[in-house]
């Protein structure tokens, strides 16, 4: 029974058209793990963008420190050659052996300062460089960055000019340097030099704060972001997958409580929607074999069966006509019920002979060997197939291009005949819909073929002549519960 109304079995291979639409729902049902996806790459994307602003700010607080001990370095070069330059001035040797004894002292002492002056001045050039190429800086302080990289020019700039004068007055001969020319050079550039180093070291100091305060801002910001993505996701979760998965156990109680039939809403297309709408399936299949249990039971004969099956299955299946065919024991078939009725009355050919390849052939092969009968296509089958006014008929009254019979056999193998349904629409033949109806086959074929010994009078076809119902016999009360339905059963008592 379980298998019956789940259209499955335990033994049952995957068909191509299954395997198919499993790939189909499985690429369409990827929403929920592309949420998910997007917001982890969204997460990683933020630590990336963190990463990147961490080392950035590592590389400058390297390049402000740098900056600050160049910086430091350069004003105490410039104080140091200002305290020699006023040493050799004021202990200036004054008779000629004293100066052949000092002068070379001096002017290694001279020498020295200024190199380290110079080596000074081109690390700051050389980190000056790297906060002017620096796009990050240009883009969050521009204003600073310049007054910065003016004073680092102006004390650069100043620093060569001395250098240039120096080496310019104490002259490039080493045996007899110009030490006088040289300690007035020192003197004169001094003033200058000391003032664009202050002005830096000003400058410095406030892109320094500037930077702590963007560090410090910084933090705060990815904290925040990082609070208020999980808040979301938090949100999104709860609403997305928590609070759904609820409304789908809620759900299965219900039905597990005897509401067949209870639909959830199934407005997406992740993996929870296609759980929903799965589940959807199973509870409109159960309301549908309960429901037609139900009706079969409750009919007496084949035509009541057949106008039960279309009370239930015509929505469900999009079937506009069914009949129910039966073999014959002289080699034909016959027509024995059929909905819409009106399709009886106009039905001149009723009975069929079976003759090789003609349309009874068919039916009795299918049915003789319990597969189902497909026709996609009625009119192209026709052409194929040896006429009869039986196909001629099931043409002109079906009015539909799709046909699927169902062979069925009753409960004791002694009647056989096959369920016909026509639609216009071709997936009564593909798939799920197909599968359910040939495994609800023996339900069908032990209720339908039970009353095939009792056809329908003449006079039940004519409205106006319509008999009054008769109370039924003890072996029609019999017949009435052939199909044994535990879980019916249950729940009817429940």
């Amino acid at each position: 029974m379980p298998a019956l109304i789940l259209g499955l079995t335990e033994t049952e291979t995957i068909t191509p058209w299954q395997a198919t639409q499993w790939k189909k729902t499985t690429m369409k049902a990827l929403n929920l793990n592309m949420k998910a996806l997007y917001f982890c790459v969204a997460l990683i994307c933020i630590a990336v963008a963190n990463f990147f602003f961490q080392v950035h700010s590592i590389n400058s607080q390297k390049n402000l420190a740098t900056l600050t001990t160049t910086s430091t370095e350069l004003v105490n070069d410039i104080a140091n050659l200002q305290l020699q330059a006023d040493t050799y001035v004021n202990n200036a040797p004054r008779d000629y052996e004293s100066y052949f004894r000092d002068v070379a002292l001096y002017h290694k002492q001279f020498n020295q300062a200024v190199d380290t002056l110079q080596n000074h001045n081109i690390l700051l050039k050389n980190a000056s460089t790297l906060i002017k190429d620096d796009p990050v800086t240009h883009y969050l302080f521009p204003v600073s960055q310049q007054h910065l990289l003016q004073a680092s020019q102006m004390l650069t700039e100043g620093v060569d000019l001395f250098i240039t004068d120096y080496r310019d007055q104490i002259g490039e001969n080493e045996a007899e340097p110009r030490l006088e020319w040289a300690a007035q050079s020192i003197t004169r550039y001094h003033g200058d030099m000391s003032e664009a180093a202050a002005y830096f070291a000003n400058q410095l100091e406030l892109w320094q704060q500037q930077q702590t305060e963007m560090n410090r801002k910084l933090g705060y910001g990815i904290a925040g972001i990082l609070f208020v993505s999980a808040l979301l996701f938090s949100f999104w979760f709860i609403g997305s997958v928590v609070l759904r998965i609820r409304r789908t156990a809620v759900a299965c109680d219900r039905v597990a409580n005897g509401d067949f039939g209870y639909q959830i809403p199934a407005n997406n297309n992740d993996e929870i929607s296609q759980m929903t709408r799965s589940f959807n399936s199973v509870s409109e299949r159960f309301k549908l074999v309960l429901s037609l249990l139900d009706q079969l039971n409750d009919s007496s004969n084949s035509q009541q069966a057949i106008d039960a099956i279309m009370a239930i299955c015509a929505n469900y299946f999009s079937i506009h006509w069914s009949g129910l065919v039966v073999l014959q024991s002289d080699d034909s078939i016959r027509l024995e019920a059929a909905n819409p009725l009106a399709s009886m009355r106009r039905w001149s050919a009723k009975s069929a002979k079976i003759k090789g390849n003609n349309v009874a052939g068919i039916m009795q092969e299918h049915i003789r060997q319990h597969k189902p009968w497909i026709i996609e296509d009625l009119d192209k089958f026709s052409v194929s197939t040896s006429d009869s006014r039986f196909l001629r008929e099931l043409i002109r009254n079906t009015h539909s291009t799709t046909l699927f019979g169902i062979p069925l056999s009753a409960s004791d193998a002694k009647g056989q005949g096959m369920l016909i349904l026509a639609s216009r629409d071709k997936t009564l033949v593909e798939g799920k819909r197909a599968e359910l109806l040939f495994k609800l086959s023996p339900l069908i074929g032990s209720r339908l073929m039970a009353n095939t010994d009792r056809s329908i009078s003449e006079t039940a076809l004519e409205p106006a002549q319509t008999k009054a119902p008769q109370a039924p016999t003890p072996t029609q009360k019999t017949s009435e519960h052939t199909i044994d339905s535990p879980i019916l059963n249950r729940f009817r008592q429940a």
